[in-house]
């Protein structure tokens, strides 16, 4: 038997159309689809680059050689003072001048040393250089125990690597070894890599002080201002004054 006509059909026939039961169920849909949209907007805005400002300053201990410590500089114009400074950071400079992931009597990779990274319970740890490691095996081992080891004791903070920036007088292609050994430990600890000397942080014409090999106090203000930019472009929250 066919089913009769829409006009035929009676309020308790099972095909009945309800217009109002429709429309109220495609609002909800609708509602239900923009909540959905704002949910996927807000995860996107938080797990993108763009950073937001703190609520507090960030604690951030650096690890570094000679250029952490502000070698080449004018007194106070280091580039981690620098930008401790502009980027209000309760800042915990490890920085020893000679020193490397495995050179030197005290190297990043040392107990003094990590303990006193770890110690303020930062939300970064930068590790900068070295120049003064050579780009072997050594180093890679040293790489990747110390990232495991800050994994470990500092599970609450972002690790950043900054590779050496090489320099005019430095051994290019030592350099260039460093940089890929560290490259490829951060890979594999899963940790994050800059590498300054690909992004063109320091010109060798300008940038260096006499001794061919340290940044001079226009250096060490660049290499401040390209750090910050890259851990802005990060998400690597930020207060907008001290």
């Amino acid at each position: 038997m066919e089913k009769p006509s829409s006009e035929e059909r009676k309020p308790g026939d099972p095909d009945t159309y309800h217009p109002h039961v429709t429309e109220t169920a495609a609002r909800r849909r609708r509602i239900r689809l923009a909540l959905c949209a704002a949910v996927v907007f807000a995860v996107t805005s938080l797990t993108t680059g763009t950073a937001h400002a703190a609520a507090h300053p960030l604690k951030v201990s650096i690890i570094g050689d000679s250029f952490s410590a502000g070698v080449g500089a004018s007194a106070g114009a280091g580039y981690a003072t620098v930008l401790a400074a502009r980027a209000c950071w309760d800042s915990n400079l490890v920085a020893e001048s000679g020193s490397g992931y495995a050179a030197s009597p005290n190297p990043f990779v040392s107990l003094q040393r990590v303990t006193k990274a770890a110690s303020t319970l930062p939300d970064v740890i930068v590790i900068q250089g070295s120049g003064n490691d050579r780009g072997d095996a050594r180093l890679f081992a040293a790489a990747t125990g110390l990232y495991a080891t800050f994994r470990v004791i500092a599970p609450q903070a972002r690790i950043v690597v900054v590779a050496p920036t090489g320099a005019p007088n430095a051994k290019h292609d030592n350099i260039d070894a460093i940089r890929r050994t560290l490259r490829d430990a951060a890979q594999l600890a899963g940790v994050t890599f800059l590498d300054p000397r690909a992004e063109g942080w320091l010109n060798f014409s300008t940038d260096y002080a006499p001794d061919g090999i340290h940044p001079n106090t226009r250096g060490h203000a660049r290499m401040a201002d390209r750090l910050f930019d890259d851990l802005v472009a990060l998400g690597i929250p930020r207060v907008d004054s001290c």
